[in-house]
């Protein structure tokens, strides 16, 4: 039994069949379940309408940013594969359902998705700081694979995968991220540049599995576990965990907890906050400061771990 299509409306002059159609303006009804064009054009001033479900590969520009566009995909896949592209968007109401970037591409606009960001090839935000905003996981797949945030505002409701060792991300101090999920990374790639601060404060348990970078590099400068008013443990394995600047530790009305599975945490200063359980029992730690000194709650376990702090030692915090 065939598969019902579903219907994309399309506001285009024409349509270019051969080899592959370019969306643009006159009203065109698409009753296909795989869609492939060139570009995507959609900049009307006041009204035009695409609606999509299914899988559409674009080797073109996506630019749906027409002040009048109304743009529906939440149940939809595009994949933009071509050389040197750019995607645009009118604002965070007319993002895409799923989005995979396996050609070079660079953001002309905030980017919004409601489910998966792949990134198998390059995806750029660009100086300007364009916002990614990724309603369900981010994956970084193979070797080709790597995402620019730059300055960028970055938040993924997901988990995040780096799934091969080549793939890489970058980031700007000016920037931030913030993961509601797990942490996946295989990068063993000398390119890997994470600056921007990054908080991970999911509402359930995760597994956290850190990169082992070339020359023990570090995979962050701040690093934040703040799960709010969730009780939530994040536990570490495989591999050890550096970072350069901060590594915070903290929680809400719930406790938030960091579990070490006796690996070893490298890196500047470490802040336990009220809320917050950092449980090292056997790991070697070596840090800067360590800093407790919340007036409601925060606990610190080890047992036969090794501690080397080259800076203060502060775990006065007192609880009411």
């Amino acid at each position: 039994m065939l598969a019902t299509p579903f219907i994309v409306t399309v506001l285009v002059p024409f349509v270019n069949t051969e080899p592959a159609p370019l969306v643009s303006q006159l009203p065109v009804l698409v009753n296909e379940l795989l869609v492939s064009v060139t570009n995507v054009t959609m900049t009307g001033g006041t009204s035009g309408t695409i609606t999509a479900a299914g899988s559409w590969t674009v080797a073109g520009n996506w630019d749906t940013s027409g002040a009048g566009s109304v743009f529906t995909a939440a149940s939809s896949s595009v994949t933009m594969s071509g050389a040197a592209k750019t995607v645009k968007t009118l604002n965070a109401s007319n993002g895409f359902g799923a989005l995979t970037i396996s050609g070079t591409v660079t953001a002309a606009s905030a980017t919004t998705l409601a489910g998966l960001l792949t990134v198998s090839g390059t995806f750029d935000t660009t100086a300007t700081n364009y916002g990614l905003f990724v309603g369900g996981g981010l994956t970084v797949s193979g070797a080709a694979a790597v995402l620019r945030s730059n300055g960028s505002t970055v938040s993924v409701a997901g988990n995040v995968s780096v799934n091969n060792p080549a793939g890489y991300i970058t980031s700007g101090g000016a920037g931030s991220w913030t993961v509601s999920g797990s942490w996946t990374n295989a990068s063993t790639s000398a390119s890997w540049n994470f600056a921007s601060p990054i908080t991970f404060n999911s509402s359930a348990s995760q597994t956290m599995t850190f990169a082992v970078l070339p020359g023990a590099a570090a995979e962050f400068n701040d690093i934040a576990f703040n799960s709010g008013a969730s009780t939530v443990t994040f536990t570490m394995a495989t591999n050890r965990l550096i970072w350069s600047g901060t590594l915070s530790v903290q929680g809400g009305a719930g406790a938030t907890t960091l579990a070490t599975s006796n690996l070893t945490l490298t890196g500047g200063a470490l802040t336990i906050g009220n809320g917050g359980v950092l449980t090292a029992n056997a790991s070697a730690v070596s840090a800067s400061n360590v800093t407790m000194t919340g007036g409601a709650s925060g606990t610190l376990t080890l047992t036969t771990g090794a501690w080397t702090v080259t800076g203060n030692w502060d775990t006065s915090g007192s609880s009411p």
